[in-house]
C-alpha cells in the first residue's frame, strides 16, 4: 500500500519540478485518500521513515516554488514602478519623482 502512496508522491514532485499545477491539482484528492488508507494501516517504520522523507521532499519543492513565484511577484512589480515612475534626487539631495510616460506605439502600414 504505502508503494502506491511513493509512487504518487513521485508524480507529484514532477508534476512540481515541472510547474504543471494542473496535474499538482488532479492528484490532491487522491493524495488526501491514499494518504489515510496507508498512515492506517503501515506500521513498518521504514515504510513510514519512506513515506515521511517523501513528504518532506515535496514541502520543500512546493516551498521553493512558492518563494520562486513570490520573488518573480516582487521582480515585476518593481519593473513597473520603474517603468511608470523615476525617482531622482533633486538639488537638495531630496528624492523626487517624475512622472514618465510610456512611449506611444503607432502602427505602420
Amino acid at each position: 500500500m504505502h508503494k502506491k502512496f511513493i509512487q504518487l508522491l513521485e508524480q507529484e514532485r514532477l508534476a512540481i519540478v515541472t510547474a504543471d499545477f494542473d496535474k499538482i491539482d488532479s492528484l490532491a484528492s487522491t493524495k488526501q485518500t491514499l494518504f489515510d488508507q496507508t498512515l492506517s494501516r503501515v506500521k513498518n517504520k521504514a515504510a513510514l521513515s519512506e513515506i515521511h522523507n517523501a513528504l518532506q521532499r515535496n514541502q520543500a519543492l512546493f516551498l521553493a516554488a512558492i518563494e520562486g513565484v513570490s520573488a518573480a511577484r516582487q521582480r515585476i512589480s518593481a519593473m513597473r514602478e520603474v517603468r511608470d515612475n523615476l525617482r531622482i534626487y533633486d538639488q537638495s539631495g531630496r528624492i523626487a519623482q517624475v512622472a514618465s510616460k510610456a512611449p506611444d506605439l503607432s502602427k505602420r502600414s
